[in-house]
């Protein structure tokens, strides 16, 4: 019984810790965030973490996590709720895989907080776009710990694809989302 019990924390810790835990009943004030991440030349095929972080303004819970699917040979990264804010790709974690198995060892990508890699300021509600991007292995020395670097690709699905995806996953009974995704594809090839 202890052992559930410990169990059953140590998983609602990892949980709050990738997100703010907030509950979001109403959608009129937030912003869809969504990007897409290339990950063919780094350790790990299966994405199955990610979060977003709050730089402005100042917050007590500036984690968010993201909604990951599998998408057009990479990684479709989105959120539904986002409020007014600047925030940055924080993190991604990744395994390597074989059709349901996976190995136990954890790839941590982290974004850091300089650069303007898969950045977003969001001024209104609407729909934002982080951007697509290629993640690659950098060398490094034999004892060193590894490092990768993220580019901008054009080789990713268009955000037409992608909005399109994501609208079909859209939370039910909100309409608003609905609405903005549906203006924001209008708009985008």
């Amino acid at each position: 019984m202890f052992k559930k019990l410990l169990l059953l924390g140590l998983v609602l810790l990892a949980t709050g810790c990738a997100s703010t835990g907030e509950k979001i009943t109403d959608y009129t004030d937030r912003s869809v965030v969504y990007g897409w991440l290339d990950v063919a030349d780094v350790d790990g095929n299966h994405m199955y973490s990610g979060g977003l972080k709050q730089y402005a303004p100042p917050t007590d819970k500036p984690y968010w996590g993201v909604n990951i699917d599998k998408f057009e040979g990479g990684f479709l990264v989105y959120h539904y709720g986002m409020p007014k804010g600047s925030y940055k790709l924080d993190y991604v974690k990744m395994q390597s895989c074989l059709g349901f198995l996976c190995g136990n060892t954890i790839f941590t990508y982290d974004f850091g907080a300089q650069g303007d890699v898969a950045t977003v300021k969001i001024n209104k509600p609407g729909t934002y776009y982080l951007g697509s991007y290629k993640m690659a292995e950098e060398k490094t020395g034999w004892l060193e710990q590894s490092k990768f670097s993220v580019e901008p690709t054009k080789k990713g699905p268009s955000q037409k694809l992608m909005l399109e995806h994501i609208l079909k996953n859209a939370p039910s009974g909100h309409p608003v989302i609905a609405e903005r995704l549906n203006q924001k594809i209008s708009q985008v090839k």
